[in-house]
């Protein structure tokens, strides 16, 4: 339940994936359904694969730059050690997936969906959700360089030993929000934290900005 003195946290993700077919990269074609299978070390970048659905599926060792992945789905599925300078993945779906030690350099994910992710130990750039919806989606050992969640609705969203360069929250609807394991450099659209929780010490180096975002006058 909701409580006043706490965050409702995210649902803990634990996928168990079915015995896997190992796969290449080649096979794999847009608009398509996978299931069950494991990609090793292979190589994506700028392939073509919008509207595709990965279910009960393993990437490991994967290279994704400049893949395509509008509208496409992943489910119940574990990505270890993605490399991918440029990701596309627009209007994207995810759904019950493990995203773990890589590296990112700008995501597009606008207007994507987020349901029930982690992602763990991973480097990003510039990650583009605005107009999403995370639900239940947990950040641990991140370092993001710059979030933009404008006009994105986020319910049970939680960030521990992370941190955020640039944040951008306009027009954001956020519900238990957990912010107090980040460490947050630059935050803007100050008026969209509402919902979000900090900590005193956050509290406490956010208030210039918050005098600033109320005409407060300090002296």
């Amino acid at each position: 339940m909701p409580s006043a003195e706490r965050p409702e946290p995210p649902e803990q993700v634990a996928l168990s994936l079915p015995a896997l077919t190992d796969t290449p990269a080649r096979e794999v074609e847009e608009d398509e359904r996978y299931d069950g299978l494991r990609f090793t070390e292979a190589d994506f970048s700028q392939k073509d694969l919008a509207r595709t659905t990965f279910a009960d599926c393993a990437f490991e060792r994967v290279t994704l730059n400049e893949t395509d992945l509008r509208g496409a789905h992943f489910v119940e599925s574990q990505l270890s050690q993605v490399e991918a300078p440029v990701l596309t993945a627009p209007r994207s779906s995810w759904r019950r997936v493990v995203l773990e030690r890589s590296r990112l350099g700008a995501m597009e994910s606008y207007e994507s969906s987020w349901r029930s992710l982690l992602l763990r130990d991973c480097k990003l750039g510039y990650l583009n959700a605005r107009s999403s919806v995370w639900t239940d989606v947990t950040f641990t050992g991140c370092s993001l360089d710059e979030l933009d969640v404008s006009g994105a609705k986020l319910t049970r969203v939680a960030f521990a030993d992370c941190r955020i360069g640039t944040l951008h929250t306009a027009n954001a609807t956020l519900v238990d929000v957990d912010l107090r394991g980040a460490r947050l450099e630059v935050i803007d659209g100050l008026a969209g934290l509402a919902g979000a929780w900090v900590s005193e010490q956050q509290l406490t180096a956010l208030a210039p900005l918050l005098a600033d975002h109320l005409k407060i006058r300090v002296g």
